[in-house]
């Protein structure tokens, strides 16, 4: 991967041009190296005018870079010069626990959307429409993360036009074996949260107050090995261990911070209430596979 930097005159922001598998990545982020923003082109061409093979680097189209930083700066309601968003604790999406005949699913965040009403609060008759918005709305995560994760759910039914949460359980869909908070199918219910294993998730900060990621990957590869000894149906493949280490990093990144780790009280209220953490906010920017998937591709190899 190679990557440079392009300083943006008047705003407190840089250009991340990373080259990665043949596609190009552009990151706008602040002079701390903090990540803001950032969007996949279908092409480098249409970012750049480059000319190859010289060692040459490209000559940035100024005219649309600018407009590409005024459509992010314009994307949020602002205050005071500060981006807002809307609270979530408003009559919209105000937390309620699931209810007599409201179904949920093996995956806190899909739950914690539908308890705070992005989702239907029944987890029923949910298209891949409503699943995307509630994804991006609710957590900000870009749209080419939510269309994977949606078109992967709904391919693994069948493709139909609405699913219920529950459906979700069907084993290794989004279900899988060696969970940090829930008991595998064969062994339990792995809708509802075992409160042993949460204590343990909770318990695997190394220092009581955030889980960071290698407190993830330690207490990772201990499932894993459980789920080994203790289900002669146990299943943890490729498959499996990419989607197990593109959970930590997501909530880890969503709720926290990659580097710096996920709140232990942070986990604490997501994983055992589903529900969104006290005082949180979500990211500024949307969080795009650009910058998740070389962060799970390492998490995977350090849980294999």
């Amino acid at each position: 991967m190679s990557s440079w930097k392009a300083s943006i005159p008047y705003r407190p922001a840089h250009l991340l041009i990373e080259e990665d598998f043949g596609y190009s990545y552009v990151c706008i982020s602040d002079f701390q190296g903090k990540r803001s923003w950032s969007v996949s082109p279908r092409t480098r061409e249409s970012f750049f005018v480059w000319p190859p093979f010289t060692g040459q680097k490209p000559q940035m189209k100024t005219a649309f870079i600018f407009a590409l930083l005024f459509l992010a700066a314009a994307a949020y309601p602002r205050k005071n010069g500060k981006i807002v968003f809307p609270a979530y604790d408003d009559d919209e999406h105000v937390w309620s626990a699931a209810g007599a005949g409201d179904v949920r699913s093996p995956c806190p965040a899909l739950n914690t959307l539908a308890n705070h009403n992005w989702l239907p609060h029944d987890g029923k008759n949910i298209s891949k429409a409503a699943l995307m918005s509630a994804l991006t709305d609710g957590l900000n995560v870009g749209y080419d993360v939510a269309l994977l994760l949606a078109t992967g759910a709904f391919s693994d039914l069948g493709t139909p036009e609405t699913i219920t949460l529950e459906e979700l359980q069907k084993h290794n869909m989004i279900e899988h074996d060696a969970s940090l908070s829930r008991l595998d199918n064969y062994l339990g219910d792995s809708t509802k949260l075992d409160q042993t294993l949460f204590e343990r998730l909770l318990n695997a900060s190394s220092d009581g107050i955030t889980i960071s990621i290698p407190d993830f990957v330690k207490y990772r590869r201990e499932r894993q090995e459980e789920s080994k000894t203790n289900n002669p149906s146990e299943v943890f493949g490729k498959k499996q261990l990419i989607a197990a280490a593109g959970e930590v990093v997501l909530v880890s990144t969503i709720f926290g911070s990659y580097f710096s780790g996920l709140p232990v009280e942070a986990a604490r209220t997501f994983f055992g209430s589903e529900r969104f953490p006290d005082g949180w906010t979500k990211p500024a920017f949307p969080v795009f596979a650009a910058e998740l998937i070389p962060q799970i591709t390492r998490v995977a190899w350090q849980c294999s």
